[in-house]
């Protein structure tokens, strides 16, 4: 068997924790070399279905060709500290090299609150992570009590 290379990824974003071993084997010519390889590609995220508690945010990915994977990140403020990661691990997308369409539902909102969020992927080769984006949760409507119609007698 040709020459069989073992990459080592280590994400240059400090929020996507991922540390993963890939073997990569090209057999056209028994190497591989950074010009075969790309980083994936990450379209800018949007959300949907936003209630006063929940949201579902939404992206595209391009794994180019490598094993993939991602995670979605949010906050409360713009600088993402305290900053929430989904899934919790790493997802993966596999090694296409089609768009791919991630999703996640996040949920423990709170009502009225403008949040934001990225999309970061990473692959053998590196990583890239899109522009930020934000939402803001619903209001909480509070109901005026209602009057009866009738007197109550007493």
């Amino acid at each position: 068997m040709k020459m069989l290379r073992l990459f080592l990824i280590s994400a240059l974003l400090s929020f996507i924790p991922i540390s993963r071993a890939v073997d990569y084997y090209e057999p056209a010519t028994g190497t591989a070399s950074s010009d075969q390889l790309q980083a994936p590609t990450v379209s800018a995220p949007s959300y949907s279905d936003a209630t006063t508690t929940s949201t579902k945010l939404n992206g595209i990915i391009n794994p180019n060709g490598t094993t993939t994977y991602y995670q979605f990140q949010y906050a409360d403020n713009s600088s993402f500290s305290g900053s929430t990661l989904v899934p919790s691990s790493a997802g993966n997308i596999g090694s296409g090299t089609n768009n791919v369409s991630v999703s996640q539902q996040i949920s423990s909102l709170t009502p009225g609150k403008t949040y934001y969020y990225r999309l970061a992927a990473s692959n053998t080769t590196g990583a890239n992570v899109s522009t930020t984006q934000s939402f803001k949760t619903a209001n909480v409507t509070k109901q005026a009590p209602t009057m009866s119609s009738k007197p109550t007698p007493r």
